[in-house]
């Protein structure tokens, strides 16, 4: 049997999506609500940045985050910010200089989870609606806007950004 060797960059998509980017049921509220990002159950149990970028934020979250990284891109000019949830640690602190592919946490179960996992997102702000590299990624990728943010499908975007 041959294996063929993974770059640490496709790690995290090549980790089984426990629940996509979309409407859903919420596993511990059983209401419809809305998932703002793809959970993603790592085959190594470790979590990888995916964007260069510097650490915005490495803490514990008060709205059921658990044990959480934020990660702040620019890309063509626009700031979009990168969020690795449920950590069962995190292995970097706030103001690190992050890259690509970087070890940055363990996958975990804390805040309100139902199994170890990364809820992994990404956003911009509606500001950056009319910046036209912004259009060209709404055009290829499902996005909604909820409190003034642009939420993207996760996983189509790191695609999408590897086109333009």
């Amino acid at each position: 049997m041959c294996f063929k060797k993974v770059s640490k960059d496709e790690k995290i998509r090549q980790g089984r999506v426990s629940s996509p980017f979309g409407y859903r049921k919420h596993p511990i509220y059983h209401t419809k609500h809305f998932h703002r990002g793809n959970d993603i159950v790592s085959h190594d149990g470790y979590v990888y940045n995916t964007l260069d970028g510097k650490v915005r934020a490495s803490r514990f979250g008060d709205y059921g985050e658990g044990y959480f990284i934020q990660v702040l891109s620019n890309i063509n000019g626009v700031d979009f910010y990168a969020n690795y949830f449920h950590n069962k640690e995190n292995l970097v602190k706030k103001g690190a200089k992050v890259s690509k592919n970087d070890l940055i946490a363990k996958q975990g179960s804390t805040g309100e989870s139902t199994g170890d996992h990364i809820h992994f997102e990404i956003y911009t702000y509606v500001s950056n609606s009319n910046n036209p590299f912004v259009e060209r990624i709404k055009k290829k990728v499902k996005h909604k806007i909820i409190d003034r943010r642009i939420f993207f499908d996760s996983l189509k975007l790191l695609d999408a950004l590897k086109e333009i």
